[in-house]
């Protein structure tokens, strides 16, 4: 089975089943692009933008006539909605992801219903500001797209996530759900919190300075950008991988610990060092792929 033969059926039309949505349509991804969304006027918009071929049913009537389903709901919400759909007639249902950021939890609960027919799916891209508004069709171009499959999971639904990695304009890599949620952590989760951090600080200790806060520039706009996003997003991160998070907060509290008792030519080690690590981390790809929000 080649997704560009399958009907793909969208749970939640936001920023990232939208996008989705948007770029299997106008890459010509797979043969029918369908959506279903709790509000109507979020599946109106879909449809009247081109994004989906069909937004005017139910989620029954989604999951019964799809191929390929991907749940695009916020976090919190994916088990809930996968259970649905899975009491849906879903015969024809030959591959389930979700695009959630955590997939130990959600995933170990979506394949224990779906089994053979579920992988895990994460594109590494996103806006500060999410809803179907902010969707673009070429939000994942460049993206790397996490496909992380499962003990039950079969080796022709983890090939259709890597083809959909593919159709969205971004590349894939396979890893296991806690290598994931490892990396997660790192790379987008505890950014989420320092980010948090920022403003928080900045606003403290400004209160009576408040008529200097047009100083603000792109270095406090630039790593103070993510703490701008919903804080649903940031509650559902936390709930589902606090447990890999939260080492990573006390180590940054640690360093900076170091940084306050240091020396000017220990900071400057310190700032070196982590120049290094940056470029090591990003593979010097900031400059071949720009500036990419990722969630």
């Amino acid at each position: 089975m080649r997704l560009k033969d399958c009907h793909v059926g969208i749970v939640g039309l936001g920023l990232i089943g939208g996008s989705i949505a948007c770029a299997l349509k106008t890459r010509g991804g797979a043969r029918k692009v369908s959506g279903w969304d709790v509000d109507e006027e979020v599946m109106k918009f879909a449809k009247e933008r081109g994004f989906i071929d069909n937004g005017d049913g139910t989620l029954e009537e989604l999951v019964s006539s799809s191929d390929v389903l991907v749940i695009a709901v916020p976090a919190g919400e994916i088990v809930d909605v996968g259970g649905k759909a899975y009491l849906c007639p879903n015969g024809n249902v030959k591959a389930v992801m979700d695009t959630g950021s955590a997939k130990r939890r959600v995933g170990g609960a979506l394949s224990e219903l779906w089994r053979e027919r579920y992988v895990g799916f994460h594109p590494m891209a996103g806006r500060e500001n999410g809803g179907i508004n902010n969707a673009s069709c070429d939000l994942f171009q460049g993206a790397l797209c996490a496909v992380v499959p499962f003990a039950h999971t079969s080796e022709e639904v983890v090939e259709i996530a890597e083809e959909l990695a593919s159709a969205l304009g971004g590349s894939s890599l396979r890893m296991d759900p806690l290598s994931h949620d490892r990396a997660a952590a790192c790379l987008s989760h505890f950014p989420m919190l320092l980010s948090m951090v920022l403003p928080l600080v900045a606003a403290e200790q400004m209160k009576d300075l408040e008529g200097l806060f047009s100083m603000a520039s792109g270095g406090f706009r630039d790593t103070s950008r993510l703490s701008s996003g919903p804080s649903w997003l940031v509650a559902q991160m936390w709930e589902q991988n606090q447990d890999l998070i939260r080492p990573l907060l006390l180590r940054a509290e640690s360093l900076l610990g170091e940084i306050a008792g240091s020396s000017t030519d220990e900071v400057i080690k310190m700032a070196q060092k982590a120049k290094s690590c940056r470029e090591k981390i990003l593979g010097m790809s900031v400059s071949k792929r720009g500036d990419r929000d990722e969630q």
